[in-house]
């Protein structure tokens, strides 16, 4: 969260796998920070050039939730409206684990679909494509 760690619109493309979830959550004794994944999320587009790309992946699920103290899974519409606060393009592509294998499926479909919510056999992951305006 910190932007003084990077030089602005630096790289062409981002890749962050697996962190943003976590991000301002009162984990490994930090303190909570309200709204962290999204300040994370602003200041790794500000190390992106105009028109470059971020890749990322995060938990998706029907609606937004924290069923853990530690892990925050995001809804489609909560994604959507990122595109306006951090003046971008947002594409998803959704994956659900099922035992020992990934599918591809409909990210506007999601009815019914938790990551982590005690069942570790489904899981649903958003791979996100963001381009910087």
């Amino acid at each position: 969260m910190n932007p003084d760690f990077y030089l602005k619109e630096s790289i062409d493309i981002g890749i962050c796998v697996s962190v943003l979830e976590h991000v301002g959550l009162p984990i490994y004794g930090n303190n909570e920070v309200k709204n962290g994944d999204i300040l994370a999320l602003k200041n790794i587009l500000d190390t992106i050039k105009k028109d470059g790309v971020l890749y990322i992946t995060i938990p998706i699920s029907e609606v937004f939730y924290m069923p853990l103290y530690w892990i925050k899974s995001y809804s489609v519409s909560m994604i959507k409206s990122w595109q306006k606060i951090l003046n971008c393009n947002i594409s998803i592509e959704a994956f659900k684990f099922v035992k020992d294998t990934w599918y591809s499926c409909d990210s506007e479909k999601l009815r019914g679909s938790y990551h982590y919510f005690g069942n570790y056999n489904i899981v649903m992951v958003g791979c996100l494509e963001i381009t910087k305006l």
